[in-house]
């Protein structure tokens, strides 16, 4: 569980790393490719600031003094979990070892991250690629509370985690749906998490 243990560690600390990587085609309007690896796509707003990108672990933020950041890290299945319920039990576990008032939302529901880019099933309907549910919960570091929605993907036997974190002013606001929800009161960065979610694509 020791790569959990480093996801849990990322959520609190952001390593200053600026990388260049190559750009896709497709990038959505408004948009910049943030990740470098081979195995998924992350695409922010191309005002924001990419603080580290690398071929497992990518972070952004809207710029150096804010606190709101995504994140994306990935590692087998065979890491001893395979399901969500697997993984999150052991996740909430971490959590509770790593920050001080927890509560989370532990009923995940049904992500709509990966429509952007459906394939198709053997009728010819759209599908989504990969099996995704959201996950919310709220948490202090410090003195300050944050929020964390997190995005959990299974695909051929790798785990996709993709983190969005901002200060949230009320600890006791919990929400059904992360679709609903934008990155606090940054709304100029136009960066809901369901448009990073849906720029968000496994090769």
């Amino acid at each position: 569980m020791k790569k959990l243990g480093l996801l849990i560690g990322a959520l609190a600390l952001i390593c200053i790393m600026l990388v260049s990587c190559g750009e896709s085609s497709d990038v959505p309007d408004g948009m910049m490719q943030a990740s470098c690896s081979d195995f998924y796509t992350l695409y922010v707003p191309d005002s924001w600031q990419i603080n580290q990108s690398t071929e497992a672990v990518v972070s952004a933020q809207p710029h150096e003094s804010e606190r709101t950041n995504v994140s994306v890290m990935y590692w087998s299945t065979s890491q001893g979990y395979s399901t969500h319920a697997d993984f999150i039990k052991e996740y909430k576990a971490q959590l509770d070892l790593a920050f001080t008032g927890v509560t989370f939302i532990e009923e995940g529901t049904k992500s709509e991250l990966g429509l952007r880019y459906p394939n198709k099933d053997t009728n010819g309907n759209d599908i989504s690629p990969y099996d995704a549910k959201d996950y919310v919960y709220v948490a202090k570091l410090g003195k300050l509370w944050y929020k964390y929605h997190v995005t959990v993907a299974i695909d051929r036997g790798i785990f996709y985690v993709v983190t969005y974190t901002f200060l949230q002013d009320n600890p006791q606001t919990e929400y059904e749906k992360i679709d609903d929800v934008k990155f606090s009161s940054y709304d100029s960065y136009r960066s809901t998490i369901k448009d990073i979610s849906s720029a968000f694509k496994i090769k």
